[in-house]
């Protein structure tokens, strides 16, 4: 191999090497046994990284564990209270326009939710909806790519409306593993 030439830059003191290059085998060689050997490390860190994620998982079942049992009883006095005062906010705005009493701690009453539809028969949906309004019905067609490419096979034949794009080469690095 060459001795490598070496440039000074515009600072006297500033001396730049030339930037790597691929030159012969063994610069291949080593150029892919540097990508195992990262390949490797990169292997290593995951291994870490799952070992670390389950310890924090861990943990975090420990803290949802306790979190669960130590809401447990508020949980109970929210239910047991909410009982106890849902009948006698009824009651006290029976006859009123607000639906709502406010109170020193706080507001109880009753919203109205949104009704809400859900099909029973989703067939007979579509079939009333079109004898009735043909319109409000939508139809969804599609055709998959790869029976697509077996139409275009038997028939030899690329509509217009289909571009088939050739592949191409793809760079890659295979690394032995010892």
């Amino acid at each position: 191999m060459a001795d490598p030439i070496i440039e000074f830059g515009d600072d006297e003191d500033e001396i730049r090497k030339p930037e790597f290059q691929v030159t012969e085998m063994s610069s291949a060689s080593w150029c892919v046994r540097k990508i195992r050997d990262a390949r490797r490390q990169m292997e290593r860190n995951r291994e870490l990284a799952q070992v670390e994620y389950a310890r924090l998982q861990r943990e975090r079942d420990k803290v949802d564990a306790w979190l669960a049992k130590a809401n447990a009883a508020e949980d109970q006095t929210i239910e047991y209270m909410s009982a106890k005062l849902e009948p006698w906010i009824k009651t006290a705005i029976e006859g009123r326009k607000k639906r709502s009493i406010d109170l020193p701690f706080g507001r109880a009453g009753f919203k109205a939710t949104p009704g809400r539809m859900e099909y029973k028969d989703a067939v007979a949906v579509v079939a009333y909806a079109e004898a009735r309004t043909p319109s409000i019905v939508e139809i969804k067609k599609s055709v998959p790519k790869a029976a697509m490419k077996k139409l275009i096979e038997a028939t030899g034949e690329v509509p217009d409306c289909v571009e088939l794009i050739d592949g191409e080469d793809k760079f890659y690095v295979e690394t032995k593993e010892e």
